[in-house]
């Protein structure tokens, strides 16, 4: 396998990754709220809004220190493509 085939492998299961970890994210802050404002329907639609809102943000924080970290855990540097380009090239003038 090249370094493009390995970075799209790597880009995909990422991707799945980050939609599990929002959706569990989700799941779990729907549940907590709902049982501390079950008597305030119109608290509870203000803060099911934040909710997603708030772990929109936090799942993609959580995916790419994950991300991160599986990149130096496994030594993935030199096995997958640069997304941007790569950052050794100088500028020509």
């Amino acid at each position: 396998m090249n370094k493009k085939l390995n970075s799209l492998i790597f880009i995909v299961v990422g991707t799945l990754v980050n939609i599990l970890i929002t959706l569990t994210l989700i799941a779990i802050m729907m549940v907590v709220s709902a049982m501390l404002f079950k008597d305030n329907p119109e608290v509870f639609s203000i803060i099911s809004m934040v909710v997603v809102l708030g772990t929109l943000l936090g799942s993609m924080v959580i995916y790419q220190k994950l991300s991160l970290w599986v990149v130096e855990k496994f030594h993935l540097e030199d096995k997958l493509e640069p997304l941007w380009g790569s950052r050794n090239k100088k500028k020509p003038y």
